[in-house]
């Protein structure tokens, strides 16, 4: 299956969502897709000379999150859904396999990683950006990195994922030589910033998509956006010298505000205060009650998951590791086990031990919230003399301006459904509430412990051209096992790049494929004529849904930067740091004159 050539002039991508009335008959217009979204801001940019690229967006399924708010007070009643995202561009560099005949393939030069989290409950979507990196595999030595990671934001705040009301969107930022491409520190085309351009990159980069998204009618339809960042172990003042403010302002309506952004934000758990403040925003207020491990979430491979897996001593792995929260609560949940007592028991004894770690944080922060995060600027990660930073962006908080969209059915049938649910985590809910296992005469699902009552919960429904999660980490594992280095990928007796991200393309269009022919259903049925007609134009269905959600061949055609020109934001990035130093001062030597000449004596 080849992918569609897009181009400037053939791409009418839609890029706008009808605005919800009270027409009973009104459809809204369905959000682009976040291939359709990365795509157009590629082609629309003024990134210098020919490329010809491929871009990949890989997704997982929905499926249930325990790791992200571990000690939650509501654990057990709000579901938490996770989903992974992978955003690849590729740049054909004509690469020729082992030296032999003019095939030209195309080489990932620029990678991003993402977790989604959905809160349904309280029509919240957590985002967050976990790595970003460059494999130093551009024949001109420069990438689209910030074109594409600033689409990829614009896309969260406009068009928040399964059409939640609030969306957040988070990352930190530390310097490294690799993240996604091993051994690609070698290439020599590729360019790591030091620690403090990379914090003053990210600070310019989001300043930017926000930027983008106010222009719009989708940004202005969202609300105001709030823009958070904090440098841990430093104050405003003391960071400035790194992170100096913008010349010409962030722009718009929203600045930047120093600090971490839960003195503002209502926790994603509970319901938004009604009360706001004069700058639209949730008031922290409501959110005074509620503890700070009820705020603050912990993502995989993050410093504030491990912080919070140091206070609380826990014997469960933090987030994202192996043996984590996810890990025990699935393996428990589709344990065996002889008898229901049995299964109780196994389920009592991991709440016994939350509990006791839920303690451990009361005792252990007395503070609260501003201790936390004062301490966590001491963590050695956070303070090893490498500058570090937390970033934060969120819309969608004032719900008198952005009415929930969950309230409207219609706007949400191609993605959400409203139903009564009588499964709890597997479990059956009878009409008292009381909770029975569905398996009580072989083996109990030990989650059957957990006390709930039934309610309207709302469901996610599978999207289009998504992977399950297995099979997600299966080509995560694929793509990253490969060595980028050039001397060594591309070596022409030995180099197995090609041939590798090659075999990684191909299995994602068959693995994405497979689960489109898994979800058809039923056998064929007519004659031969017609099942092979049927078969051809669900091929061409399946073609076309393919592209328009995993993968896209993008044509570049802007003329070649000017000798001595400088890029977009190059200037911000490479900001010289000023730093004023106390030194000691220098002895003054008093001379005497006399009849010879001076005569130096030492004061």
């Amino acid at each position: 299956m080849d992918s569609t050539c897009a181009t400037a002039a053939a791409s009418n991508a839609p890029h706008t969502v009808a605005s919800t009335t009270n027409s009973s008959t009104a459809t809204p217009t369905p959000p682009p897709s976040l291939l359709d979204h990365l795509s157009s801001s590629l082609l629309s940019s003024s990134f210098p000379g020919s490329h010809s690229y491929s871009i990949h967006v890989v997704r997982s399924q929905p499926r249930r999150s325990h790791a992200l708010f571990p000690w939650a007070s509501n654990v057990h009643i709000c579901k938490v859904f996770q989903q992974e995202v992978l955003v690849v561009v590729s740049e054909n560099r004509g690469v020729t396999v082992g030296g032999v005949g003019d095939e030209k393939e195309y080489l990932p030069v620029m990678g991003l990683e993402a977790f989604i989290y959905t809160i349904l409950s309280t029509s919240t979507s957590l985002v967050y950006i976990s790595k970003i990196d460059t494999s130093g595999l551009s024949p001109s030595g420069y990438t689209p990195s910030r074109i594409v990671v600033s689409s990829f934001v614009e896309y969260v705040l406009k068009y928040p994922f399964h059409r939640m009301s609030r969306s957040r969107l988070f990352t930190f930022a530390k310097s490294h030589g690799q993240y996604l491409f091993p051994a690609s520190k070698e290439n020599e085309k590729k360019k790591v910033l030091d620690d403090k351009g990379l914090v003053r990159w990210w600070k310019a980069t989001l300043a930017k998509a926000v930027k983008e998204v106010e222009r719009t009618e989708e940004g202005k339809k969202r609300g105001k956006i709030g823009m958070w960042y904090l440098v841990p172990g430093m104050n405003r003042l003391e960071s400035l010298p790194y992170v100096p403010d913008s010349q010409e302002g962030d722009g718009g309506s929203s600045t930047w505000v120093y600090g971490h952004p839960y003195r503002t934000l209502s926790s994603p758990l509970h319901p938004p205060s009604r009360s706001t403040t004069t700058q639209g925003m949730t008031a922290a207020a409501a959110g005074a009650e509620v503890a700070f491990w009820d705020q603050i979430p912990c993502f995989p491979d993050d410093p504030k998951a491990r912080f919070f897996h140091s206070l609380t001593s826990s014997t469960i792995a933090p987030s994202g590791n192996e043996n984590d929260y996810d890990d025990v609560m699935t393996s428990l949940g589709s344990a065996t086990f002889a008898s229901v007592a049995l299964a109780k028991n196994q389920a009592e004894a991991i709440e016994r031990e939350r509990e006791r770690e839920r303690e451990r944080l009361r005792e252990g922060v007395l503070g609260g919230m501003e201790e936390w995060w004062e301490r966590m600027g001491w963590r050695q990660e956070c303070c090893s003399g490498v500058l570090t930073g937390f970033f934060c962006l969120a819309n969608g908080e004032d719900e008198a301006e952005v009415k929930p969209e969950l309230e409207e059915g219609k706007a949400l049938n191609d993605e959400v459904e409203a139903e009564v649910e009588t499964r709890v985590d597997g479990v059956k809910v009878s009409k008292d509430g009381m909770i029975t296992s569905t398996t009580m005469t072989t083996a109990s699902n030990p989650t059957a412990t957990t006390s709930a009552t039934p309610s309207t919960i709302r469901r996610l429904k599978k999207e289009d051209m998504t992977l399950p999660h297995a099979t997600f980490i299966k080509l995560w594992s694929q793509f990253h096992n490969v060595d980028y280095a050039e001397t060594i990928g591309l070596a022409p007796e030995s180099g197995k790049m090609v041939s590798s991200v090659k075999k990684w393309d191909e299995d994602v269009e068959r693995l994405v494929g497979a689960t489109v022919v898994g979800a058809g259903g039923g056998a064929l049925t007519g004659t031969e004529g017609e099942e092979e007609e049927s078969a051809r134009k669900e091929r061409e269905r399946s073609k076309k849904r393919y592209e328009k959600y995993v993968k896209r061949i993008v044509e570049l055609k802007n003329p070649e930067m000017a000798v001595g020109q400088k890029r977009e934001l190059e200037q911000q990035v490479k900001v010289p740091v000023v730093v004023n130093m106390l030194a000691p001062r220098k002895k003054k030597k008093v001379v005497a004159e006399s009849e010879n000449g001076p005569i130096p004596l030492v004061g």
